[in-house]
């Protein structure tokens, strides 16, 4: 066939690549085709199509105009009202839930990462923080890198380039700027999931710490207000997510995923902090509340009367506190049992099962009894309440990923389990 090519009509070999359609139980031609040419004076066979040649698509002509097709709705059309519905893809709810892990991770680190600066400041101007190696213990504990530096903080003091890489260092991913930047791939991934304002709150978090602070250039004075921005931040995100997504699946995996590292993340503070007999209690107390920001609640109730027992009861226990464990395994419990099921299964299902027995042991539990020591200065009843709700935390939230969040088969939408 004649190809125009290099400014001149040249003869080349054209090939068609046509396509079928399966229509019943035979099939249909499609009109048009993709057509490979060549002009190096080869032909074109199935095998070289797509290589060393140009493409182009064949149009067929009409006789008279064609009538437009289109999926969407004639203008002037009345659309019907709809609800949210389980039309969620797997890898949205999946991306949603890891949303709310990073929100609540991140919010996490930058309070303990706040307490601990505090006194690390008030330290080297007073010299009076022996509660600081305990929370420096729970911070070393869940970080790795960080953490090793930090382990030290008590004995040999912090300095400007210690305290820029627990915060900024882009290497590790334990650091807050690591747990961000996973914060905010995860949001990027479903930016069509989320508000407007919550996207200006997202770029807010990301101007106010943002990861071109060199060392040298943010002094320690300079951390606590980075963090107190971060930390209001964070708490407007969740609150535009807790007051202006509407109430179907997607927000529910996104409050699942907050709700399990929201009780995490308090259990790793209380054995960071809480199980080994302290000769500083008092101090103790007073920074799980701060962290927790439920000293106020507390004031209000006992006064300034720090014990163990009732400090427990609040941040473990009471289903009305919305920092404490208790408070985010009831609502754990009712994501659950409004998750899509299928209709034909009137058994509990494995997280039903998990999510009544943490409730169960926690509402079982005893502050005053949970505080007590053993011989050996150990609160080892608290550990081990500790260690079984961690063990089956972590043991729900593998179970929602692998009922509902896997995407190794066919990916599916909620739809596809019906509601219960």
């Amino acid at each position: 066939a004649p190809v125009w090519s290099d400014g001149a009509l040249r003869p080349g070999h054209v090939g068609l690549r046509a396509f079928v359609a399966a229509a019943g139980n035979s099939y249909q031609v499609m009109p048009g085709a993709l057509a490979h040419v060549s002009t190096s004076g080869h032909q074109v066979s199935s095998e070289s199509m797509f290589v060393g040649h140009g493409s182009k698509d064949v149009w067929v002509l009409s006789e008279g105009p064609v009538a437009p097709v289109t999926l969407l709705q004639p203008p002037g059309t009345q659309v019907a009202p709809r609800r949210s519905g389980h039309d969620l893809p797997s890898r949205v709810a999946d991306n949603l839930f890891w949303l709310g892990r990073h929100v609540e991770r991140a919010e996490a680190a930058s309070r303990l990462l706040r307490s601990v600066f505090t006194r690390l400041i008030s330290e080297s101007s007073s010299g009076g923080s022996p509660e600081l190696p305990l929370l420096v213990r729970a911070l070393a504990t869940n970080w790795s890198n960080p953490a090793g530096a930090l382990a030290t903080l008590d004995e040999s003091g912090v300095t400007e380039s210690l305290a820029l890489d627990c915060l900024f260092d882009p290497c590790q991913a334990g650091s807050l700027q690591g747990i961000l930047r996973a914060l905010t791939r995860a949001a990027f991934i479903v930016r069509d999931r989320i508000s407007l304002d919550s996207w200006r709150i997202l770029n807010r978090i990301d101007d106010d710490f943002h990861p071109g602070y060199p060392l040298g250039v943010v002094s320690l004075s300079d951390v606590l207000p980075i963090l107190n921005q971060v930390i209001l931040n964070l708490s407007a995100f969740s609150g535009v997510a807790t007051e202006n997504m509407t109430r179907g699946p997607g927000w529910q995996f996104l409050d699942l995923g907050r709700r399990i590292e929201r009780s995490l993340a308090m259990i790793d503070l209380l054995r960071g902090t809480f199980i080994d007999a302290s000769l500083h209690e008092h101090n103790v107390l007073d920074a799980l509340l701060e962290i927790a920001d439920s000293s106020m609640t507390y004031r209000n109730r006992y006064a300034t009367n720090l014990q163990a027992g009732p400090v427990l009861d609040l941040l473990l226990i009471d289903e009305t506190n919305p920092r404490s464990i208790g408070f985010q395994l009831a609502a754990l419990a009712d994501h659950v049992e409004h998750l899509p099921r299928q209709q034909s299964d009137q058994l509990l299902s494995p997280q039903q099962r998990l999510t009544i027995a943490l409730s169960s042991s926690l509402r079982l539990a005893e502050g005053n009894a949970l505080a007590e020591f053993n011989e050996g200065g150990v609160r080892s009843s608290l550990d081990r309440l500790l260690l079984q709700l961690a063990a089956q935390l972590r043991e729900l939230a593998s179970g929602i990923s692998h009922k509902y969040l896997v995407h190794a088969g066919p990916v599916h939408q909620m739809a596809d389990i019906l509601p219960g």
